[in-house]
């Protein structure tokens, strides 16, 4: 452990209502026949979800907020090396489970970015510290999204930051995926792995997300018991990101067709393998060719997100029916629907603006050297 605090630990508070039972589980039942409904106080501790059922601490017979008690326990009373030590127990616990999965992201995406680089012709030169460091980021922060949110619990992710989490992972999953189907629908010499590509590409592209989304939601626990255990946030991501790798897959298609067939026969004149033709010749120029196209599908995968609120996710959309919902905030309908309009629009400008910032960067094209 890097740092450890006893006794008081990071909480929240609720009070909840249910039906009061006996000592032997039996209901208690009123005058009326009827359960007996009582309110119930709850303390969760953040750091192991540890549930209490008690009274919180009181002063003058009234209850005081937890960070209160701490500010009054140690204020003037302890070293500020224990103040400090208690108020970082919740980060420095988390940091002790994801000190060596961060090392492991920092290596691969250190290695893989090395890896590239010596990919790269000698002319033009090898790609600046910009571009190195976003592939490397394309490696890690992925890695590190992951590893800093998986103790958490993903039924309680909602609002804007489902949201954004389902956009990222069905961003970042889904391109790799599209782009090796792209590519394994144009291998004619194997013939077992182009069906299956087009298979899948036909099949997914024939249904609405809707159905994707319901079919990962309730139809696979009915398959296998075992996959209801799996978050629904989880599921949810994944059937994203298939759907969506389907679509890129087309348009990563049309940017390969879109390559002149004399460039595959002139670098296979230089000895160039089809490894070395794909990633050096062919691939770049056809993600350049259909960056609007990728953008495009991106932007629409965001909006696509809002449809996990018929399955039962708390996303931006429904956090916002749920408020309108509210006899007191019934009212502000238009102003939260704007506001949540404007938050899409938000998002979708700024991916659009990064697109156009790489068309004309001439990211892909090939580059005239000085002699």
């Amino acid at each position: 452990m890097l740092l450890e605090a006893k006794g008081i630990y990071p909480h929240t508070e609720r009070t909840i209502t249910r039906g009061q039972v006996d000592a032997t589980g039996a209901p208690v039942l009123n005058d009326a026949g009827q359960q007996q409904i009582v309110s119930v106080d709850q303390f969760l501790r953040i750091v192991d979800d540890l549930v209490v059922e008690r009274r919180g601490p009181q002063r003058d017979g009234t209850d005081v907020p937890r960070n209160v008690v701490i500010d009054n326990q140690y204020r003037g009373g302890r070293p500020l090396d224990d103040y400090l030590r208690l108020h970082a127990a919740l980060f420095l616990e988390r940091a002790n489970r994801l000190l060596i999965p961060l090392l492991i992201a920092a290596a691969v995406g250190f290695w893989a970015a090395r890896a590239i680089d010596r990919m790269a012709p000698t002319t033009p030169p090898a790609q600046p510290w910009s571009r190195r460091l976003a592939m490397w980021s394309w490696f890690v922060m992925p890695i590190v999204i992951f590893v800093l949110v998986a103790p958490t619990d993903l039924g309680r992710w909602g609002g804007l930051f489902l949201t954004f989490m389902l956009t990222v992972v069905g961003i970042v999953a889904s391109f790799p995926i599209g782009v090796a189907l792209a590519l394994g629908r144009r291998a004619d010499g194997l013939p077992a792995i182009k069906y299956f590509c087009v298979t899948f590409i036909e099949v997914v592209r024939g249904v609405p997300l809707i159905t994707v989304l319901f079919l990962a939601s309730l139809a696979l626990p009915l398959v296998n018991p075992a996959l209801a255990t799996v978050p629904q946030a989880v599921r949810a991501m994944v059937a994203i990101t298939l759907f969506s790798a389907a679509y890129l897959a087309e348009n990563v298609r049309g940017g390969l067709q879109s390559v002149p067939p004399g460039q595959v026969e002139a670098a296979k004149a230089l000895g160039m393998n089809p490894v070395q033709i794909t990633t050096r010749i062919t691939l770049p120029q056809a993600l350049r060719a259909v960056i609007p196209a990728l953008v495009g599908q991106f932007i629409s995968l965001f909006k696509d997100t809002s449809l996990v609120a018929i399955v039962g996710l708390l996303d931006l959309t429904k956090n916002a029916d749920n408020v309108v919902a509210q006899p007191e905030y019934i009212g502000l309908r238009q102003e939260t629907y704007i506001f949540i309009a404007i938050m899409y629009f938000v998002f979708s400008y700024v991916m659009g603006y990064v697109s156009r910032r790489l068309e004309r960067s001439g990211s892909g094209s090939a580059r005239q050297t000085k002699l």
